[in-house]
């Protein structure tokens, strides 16, 4: 009897926080491994009588839900939306509240955006300028989850669990700099899995001023950033691979990456169309690091360029993709929040 005693008094006097982190953890390494974003909800459109719970934040236009999701919990169906908030401009986010309790008292620009203690799921502000609210479900669990989208990866910043008609935060990430490579498709299994793990190091670029023909085709300047000197397309002699580095304040701000040297055969393959995000291989953005992993290694004597996560090689005045990889953010519980009861 005084064994089981000891055992409820140690099961009861669990702290919450200390609850909650193995949830947390759980997340983060769902997020580091790319699986957390296959348990995305889609959920539907709104029907014309939930598009009318407009909701209006401190300083901002009304803004109607866009997506409505329906979570059974043990009081019933509750209903979430995915409102856009036109807070930060061309740099806005996608927010997810409870429509049960917005729909029954809609908030006006008197209210301030923290929401205070006007609803019950107030005070949780998941998002920041460009990030994006979704719903996820794990083992039976729905979370909202905090992301930001970098292009060919993303990264997850808060988490919330959404339980009988509430939203109540649970945890904040902090993540690392530079993302982890998963080799997704190698010609060469040998070459590519050293670029990972770094026994492969990348020519340095040189930030000295460039007496060179080199132009941005794109860009506002003409001179690069930063260049290397190498033999790309292994003719017998060097050429001039120039970076350029075109800041934009549209949207949320970005780096634009481009690539160019002074070999127009060269040129052509560099700036040839060949996926989503934008003119050319090597023509890409970037919200953190200015060179954004863009990288030529050399190896046995032979030049591959690395860039969107894939590594390809230039010789002969031809494009061959030797590795492509998954990159993939690495996360670390930052803060884990005490559960609400209601």
């Amino acid at each position: 009897m005084k064994r089981i005693f000891a055992m409820f008094i140690w099961t009861v006097s669990i702290p919450a926080m200390a609850a909650n982190q193995p949830i947390c953890e759980k997340l983060a390494r769902m997020a580091d491994t790319g699986e957390l974003w296959g348990h995305i909800q889609h959920g539907r459109a709104p029907t014309q009588e939930e598009e009318s719970h407009k909701i209006v934040e401190k300083y901002s236009r009304p803004s109607e839900p866009r997506i409505i999701y329906e979570i059974r919990g043990k009081t019933g169906i509750h209903k979430y939306a995915s409102y856009l908030n036109p807070d930060w401009g061309t740099c806005s986010n996608y927010r997810i509240w409870s429509l049960d309790v917005h729909a029954g008292a809609i908030t006006t620009p008197e209210v301030e955006v923290s929401f205070g203690k006007y609803n019950p799921d107030g005070g949780v502000d998941l998002t920041d300028a460009g990030a994006r609210d979704e719903l996820v479900t794990i083992d039976g669990d729905t979370f909202v989850i905090s992301t930001y989208y970098y292009f060919d990866r993303r990264t997850l910043k808060t988490a919330a669990i959404v339980k009988n008609g509430y939203i109540d935060k649970l945890c904040e990430f902090s993540s690392e700099e530079r993302p982890k490579l998963v080799v997704r498709k190698a010609a060469d299994e040998n070459l590519c899995s050293r670029i990972p793990q770094g026994e492969l190091k990348p020519l340095p670029w040189n930030d000295d001023p460039v007496d060179s023909p080199i132009k941005n085709p794109y860009g506002t300047h003409a001179d690069p950033d930063k260049h290397i000197v190498t033999d790309l397309n292994m003719d017998g002699k060097n050429d001039t691979l120039g970076l350029f580095e075109e800041e934009s304040g549209g949207g949320c701000g970005s780096i634009s990456i481009y690539l160019n040297t002074d070999d127009s055969g060269l040129n052509r393959l560099l700036h040839a169309k060949d996926d989503q995000y934008g003119q050319g291989v090597w023509g890409h953005d970037s919200y953190q690091d200015h060179n954004y992993d863009v990288h030529v290694f050399v190896d046995k004597g032979k030049p591959y360029l690395f860039g969107k996560s894939k590594l390809v090689s230039l010789w002969n005045n031809r494009l061959d993709t030797w590795c492509e990889f998954d990159s993939l953010t690495q996360h670390h519980v930052a803060t884990v929040y005490k559960l609400v009861i209601h």
